[in-house]
């Protein structure tokens, strides 16, 4: 649904992945527009985050992956019908494999950081995928036109160490 930040999926509980020998719930998947994080100094029009949060939530996984303009994406079909202009929840009514919302390649980018939403808790390891997901124009143009810009600015490293495995 959409929150008035983002377009967002609320996941029912079920959904973990194990980082550095602690499980990490998944909580949500959203997206910005443009990306969040830049490569070489530059945007990607879209960014989805797929986010996870410790048992006592006090530690956050999120995984980032980039969109670029290309064929149409139908794994963001059973979300963008879901979209709406309007703050609502709306369910889908589907059950969704969040593994096609991760690139076949999963070599990454990662390092220790906050939120991009309001508390921007410093409490995240962020893995952002090297390798983009296409989405067609009119997929990206869906989401422009309901949410302009809803990505923080990009934040200075202050010492932060971005380390990629590839």
């Amino acid at each position: 649904g959409n929150n008035g930040h983002s377009i967002r999926m609320n996941v029912p509980a079920g959904s973990s992945i194990t980082y550095g020998g602690k499980k990490f719930n998944l909580i949500n998947f959203h997206f910005h527009h443009p990306s969040e994080h830049t490569v070489d100094g530059q945007l990607y029009p879209m960014e989805a985050h797929l986010v996870h949060l410790s048992d006592a939530k006090d530690a956050a996984v999120v995984l980032g992956v980039f969109f670029v303009a290309g064929a149409e994406n139908p794994a963001l079909e059973p979300i963008w019908s879901a979209m709406t202009k309007e703050v609502a929840e709306v369910p889908t009514g589907k059950t969704y494999d969040l593994t096609t919302l991760l690139p076949p390649a999963r070599e990454r980018y990662s390092y220790e950081g906050s939120l991009t939403t309001p508390g921007c808790d410093e409490i995240v390891s962020w893995n952002v995928f090297r390798t983009p997901l296409t989405a067609s124009k009119v997929q990206i143009a869906s989401m422009a036109d309901i949410f302009l810009n809803d990505a923080r600015p990009v934040q200075p490293l202050n010492g932060r160490v971005v380390k990629s495995d590839f």
